[in-house]
């Protein structure tokens, strides 16, 4: 199966919030433009009545260097000196909102702004006061290792930075775009839905691509070859048994050989110095799932939220473990599972207000045009729960 040239990913532009959200309890959305969406997130309380208690947190925006149209300027300046009174009262209502502007003209640097954000992110300790110990109850079960886990998942975020790609690759890169690269991740995912892989297997095949896009340059003849290659590579690490070759070729439609993928693995794993020791957001996500009693509801909408992560470049920077936080606080509020208590913050490691800016990139994307078909018929199944439909419908209420 051959990847058609995509038109470049038109990738939304979060703008930092003016003044204080009005706390309303209607949620209002004006289209202004094709290319403009004027969201007003209420401030909600827990407890609430209704199928969806909402966090009582705002979603505020943190992300900079953003340009605003100045044609869209001058002509809203325009409609404001002229329109009348209650006209002048909305407008003013309207600089008070959660303003998503969506551009075709993308640029990394607000990823990498993110980025250098969130690469500052510590865990937040403090915020954990009055947490329980919830590992002593397995220190009885030697498959648990009790005894090693808090030192197993330091060693995991320590080793982080160490595996992570550059967030502003694709301005190296001469013949593909992010387009492509979302087009390319959205085909992986249907593979790996063919073949059954594990979670893990995804997660670690898209940090693959993106550390060896990093680095090198790829053309767009040579990039299903790539992807193809980086979740052989991916399987090999995870599964127990692994599909041959052939049926890797077979699957890509003949679109290598099956000496040019054996070529590109050994290439592939040279380049990124053999490297597999990827702390994939999967074992985060098992981690602080167990502060949360193991719902298997919240996780699967947690790992929805994580595999944003993946077809999402702008979710590039974040952290695998600020990433499954940010997941697990998200199907909580969806499905109005409480607060984000101390034992919630001292397993994640993170608190609301580091989790806020991931979690706004990735309701985001959710209002965006759906343009990964595979990743939606995929949470669209009976076996994932259709949590994206619970996802949507969380997140036009914020938006409608």
């Amino acid at each position: 199966m051959a990847i058609d040239e995509p038109q470049p990913e038109a990738a939304a532009r979060l703008v930092r919030q003016s003044s204080v959200i009005s706390q309303t309890d209607n949620h209002v959305v004006r289209r202004q433009s094709s290319k403009q969406l004027v969201v007003e997130v209420p401030r909600v309380r827990h407890g609430a009545a209704g199928p969806l208690r909402q966090s009582r947190k705002q979603l505020v925006v943190r992300e900079t260097n953003v340009e605003v149209d100045e044609e869209e300027e001058l002509r809203a300046h325009k409609k404001r000196r002229t329109s009348s009174e209650a006209d002048e009262l909305e407008q003013q209502e309207r600089e008070r909102q959660l303003q998503v502007i969506s551009s075709d003209d993308v640029t990394p640097a607000p990823v990498a702004s993110l980025h250098e954000q969130l690469a500052k992110a510590e865990p937040d300790f403090a915020a954990d006061a009055g947490w329980e110990d919830l590992d002593a109850e397995d220190a009885d079960d030697p498959l648990m290792v009790a005894e090693y886990v808090v030192d197993i998942f330091n060693y995991l975020k320590s080793i982080e930075s160490s595996t992570m790609p550059n967030p502003g690759y694709m301005s190296e890169q001469t013949t593909i775009t992010w387009g492509m690269r979302g087009t390319l991740v959205d085909w992986m995912i249907s593979v790996h839905t063919r073949f059954r892989f594990l979670p893990e297997t995804l997660f670690l095949a898209v940090n693959i691509l993106d550390r060896f896009l990093s680095m090198r340059l790829a053309s767009v003849e040579k990039l299903q070859l790539v992807g193809s290659t980086a979740m052989f590579i991916a399987a090999k690490t995870e599964e127990m048994f692994t599909p041959g070759v052939q049926r890797f070729v077979d699957i890509a439609d003949n679109a290598f050989t099956d000496v040019d993928l054996l070529k590109a693995e050994k290439y592939m794993l040279k380049i990124i110095e053999w490297n597999l020791s990827y702390p994939n957001p999967i074992n985060f996500l098992r981690r602080v799932s167990k502060a949360d009693e193991y719902n298997i509801k919240v996780r699967t909408l947690a790992k929805f939220f994580c595999e944003i992560g993946v077809v999402d470049w702008r979710l590039l920077g974040v952290q695998p473990s600020l990433l499954a936080a940010s997941a697990m606080w998200l199907g909580r509020l969806v499905l109005g599972s409480g607060e984000w208590g101390p034992n919630l913050v001292h397993y994640s490691t993170y608190s609301e207000e580091t989790i806020i800016p991931v979690a706004n990139l990735m309701l985001n994307y959710i209002l965006k045009p759906k343009k990964h078909e595979n990743f939606w018929k995929k949470y669209a199944s009976k076996k994932f729960y259709k949590v994206c439909d619970w996802a949507e419908v969380f997140a036009f209420m914020f938006a409608y």
